[in-house]
């Protein structure tokens, strides 16, 4: 998660994936800035990753000059800045806390016992009311809400906005080794409340569970995975190699 400060700390969301990426955000919104106010903009602009503990910082002159015609056209300039260390030390903190630290997991993610009451990604994909019933899980195991206020008072250091913690995304694993991810869907009363992300249930082989209401279509091993759930299937091909099946149309009924 990438967020945007300008010379007085203003932080946004950018969705960064490049250095080039990160460029563009920054001179975008400097020519925001310089056409809201008339009056140009000079300043240092540093765009922020917590997650992953980055800043990217220029020093942008963006102002209006004539050139022959009748209407002024916005002139850009950029040029390398060294954010200072107290912005790097707060970033670095920001980015130790286990919000941020469970997001990093990526596929290795958050594993969840046996005894959760959710044996399998099933548990979520496949049906709508435990969704909510896990995000409580996550709460009751692990101190979320405690890591929420923390990570506003350090990133109310450096003036950053509630949507610091939009777009995070967790990854959980079952102990069938069957995964899910949930992501902070909005920040209420001091506290996060995580959504599940549609579609992605993934079995022991990471082939798509099919979310309630949708059908499974895909290679899967015959090994009963679907029957035990009460999931009709209907083969279509059968494989040549690992035991896989080709399936089709299925009920959408719940376990």
């Amino acid at each position: 998660m990438c967020y945007l400060c300008v010379s007085f700390v203003l932080l946004q969301r950018c969705n960064c994936s490049s250095t080039s990426s990160y460029v563009q955000k920054i001179i975008t919104k400097a020519e925001y800035l310089a056409n809201s106010s008339n009056a140009g903009f000079d300043g240092n602009i540093n765009v922020i990753n917590p997650t992953d503990n980055k800043i990217h910082s220029l020093k942008v002159k963006s102002k209006w000059i004539f050139k022959g015609g009748h209407e002024p056209s916005l002139n850009t300039q950029i040029y390398s800045h060294t954010p200072s260390a107290q912005l790097v030390s707060q970033v670095g903190e920001l980015s130790k806390l286990k919000i941020f630290e469970h997001s990093r997991m990526g596929k290795r993610g958050i594993v969840v016992p046996e005894n959760s009451g959710f044996k399998s990604a099933y548990d979520i994909g496949r049906n709508e009311t435990n969704r909510d019933l896990f995000d409580d899980w996550y709460h009751d195991n692990y101190s979320v809400s405690y890591w929420a206020r923390i990570a506003l008072d350090t990133a109310g250091q450096i003036g950053v906005s509630l949507d610091i913690f939009t777009g995070i995304q967790v990854q959980f694993v079952f102990s069938d080794q069957s995964t899910a991810r949930f992501k902070v869907e909005r920040f209420q009363i001091g506290d996060l409340k995580f959504s599940y992300v549609p579609n992605s249930s993934r079995n022991k082989d990471g082939i798509p569970i099919a979310d309630f209401g949708r059908s499974f279509n895909g290679e899967y091993t015959f090994n009963n995975e679907l029957a035990s759930r009460g999931i009709e299937i209907r083969v279509v091909r059968v494989g040549s190699t690992g035991g896989r099946v080709r399936i089709t149309e299925i009920s959408t009924s719940v376990e």
